[in-house]
C-alpha cells in the first residue's frame, strides 16, 4: 500500500470524523433525531470509551499522542506490513487522531451515535473498534494458518 496511501486513509478517517463532529455541534444541538435503529444525540465526553473515567481525559490524551507517535515513527515498518494490516492501523491512527483534537480543543470528545441500549459514540470510535477488531481477526486467522500447518 505504501506510506502515501497510509498517510491518505488516516487522513480520510480524520476529515469523516471531523466533519461529523462539525455537523452534530452545528446542526443537532439540544434535539434528539430518531433515524430508525439508531437516534443522533449531542453529547460531550469528558471520559474514555464509553465515557469511562471521566477524570482521566488527560490519560486518554497522553496514551493516544503515544499511540500515534509510535505509529508515524514506524512508518516504514507499518508499510512493509499485509495491506489490510496497514489499512487496520491507519483506521486506528485516524480514529485517535480525531478524538485527541476533540480533547485538545474543547476539553471533551464530541459522541453522537446513539443506539439507545449501547453507550453514544462517534465515527474516530467506531473506526477505531473497527480497526482494532480487523487487527484481532488478522491475527486470529494467522495463528490458525500456523497451527494446521504444524
Amino acid at each position: 500500500m505504501g506510506r502515501r496511501n497510509f498517510i491518505l486513509i488516516t487522513l480520510l478517517v480524520l476529515g469523516l470524523d471531523q466533519l461529523s463532529k462539525w455537523l452534530t455541534v452545528n446542526y443537532l444541538t439540544f434535539q434528539r433525531i430518531n433515524c430508525g435503529w439508531f437516534d443522533l444525540n449531542y453529547v460531550t465526553n469528558t471520559g474514555g470509551a464509553f465515557g469511562l473515567f471521566p477524570r482521566m481525559a488527560w490519560l486518554y490524551t497522553i496514551v493516544g499522542i503515544a499511540v500515534i507517535l509510535a505509529v508515524f515513527f514506524s512508518l516504514n515498518k507499518i508499510t512493509a506490513l499485509p495491506v489490510l494490516y496497514q489499512c487496520c492501523l491507519a483506521l486506528i491512527t485516524g480514529g485517535a487522531l480525531g478524538n485527541i483534537i476533540d480533547r485538545l480543543r474543547f476539553k471533551y470528545v464530541i459522541d453522537f451515535i446513539d443506539f439507545r441500549f449501547w453507550p453514544v459514540f462517534n465515527l474516530a470510535d467506531a473506526f477505531i473498534c473497527i480497526g482494532v477488531i480487523g487487527l484481532i481477526i488478522l491475527e486470529l486467522k494467522k495463528d490458525m494458518g500456523n497451527k494446521t500447518d504444524a
